[in-house]
């Protein structure tokens, strides 16, 4: 969690948890495929991509 200093944020929910864990192993994985580091494959449309992909396995996909 970051705080801007002046107050500290609501901690993470289970939920929230794991999609950051997701996010992570899924990057990681499709970074090697790539050929290119985790932090470069984060830093571009990869990113996005791949939060969305790990929010709908974990809250579910709410656009059907």
């Amino acid at each position: 969690m970051i705080s801007n200093g002046e107050y500290m944020p609501v901690p993470q929910t289970d939920k929230q948890k794991e999609v950051e864990a997701r996010i992570e192993e899924r990057a990681e994985s499709a970074s090697k495929k790539l050929g290119i580091d985790r932090r470069r494959f984060l830093g571009r449309t990869g990113r996005m991509a791949r939060s969305f992909l790990a929010m709908n396995e974990v809250f579910g996909n709410s656009s059907t």
